[in-house]
């Protein structure tokens, strides 16, 4: 973000400021000042800002009812289990999550 931009958002100067060579429309050279990291403040509380390599494979996400799955995963062997209970605001449960993950010939199969 650049630092102009970035005090008529609010954000206020800290860490991070960095000035960078940059060419504009015409071809020419200038420098710029910019603040980095600066956009982070914008987006919303538990934002997952992720990105990932090219070439990776991405693990499948299957949704499914327990009788689904158990009959996708059959007779393989747990390998990693992990259960996680919602609650409100009052403390009351409201969900619980059960991350099963099980290797079947040589591959792991998440279950969810």
């Amino acid at each position: 973000m650049e630092l102009a931009e970035a005090y008529q958002s609010g954000v206020s100067q800290g860490q991070g400021i960095a000035e960078k060579e940059i060419t504009d429309e015409q071809g020419h050279r200038r420098k710029k000042t910019i603040i980095k990291g600066a956009r982070l403040s914008m987006y919303p509380p538990g934002f997952r800002l992720f990105r990932c390599s090219r070439g990776v494979k991405r693990p499948e996400v299957m949704r499914t009812t327990e009788a689904q799955a158990q009959a996708i995963i059959g007779d393989a062997p747990l390998t990693y289990e992990k259960t996680v209970e919602v609650k409100n605001s009052s403390g009351e449960v409201v969900n619980t999550i059960n991350y099963r993950q099980y290797t079947k010939g040589g591959r792991k199969i998440n279950s969810k």
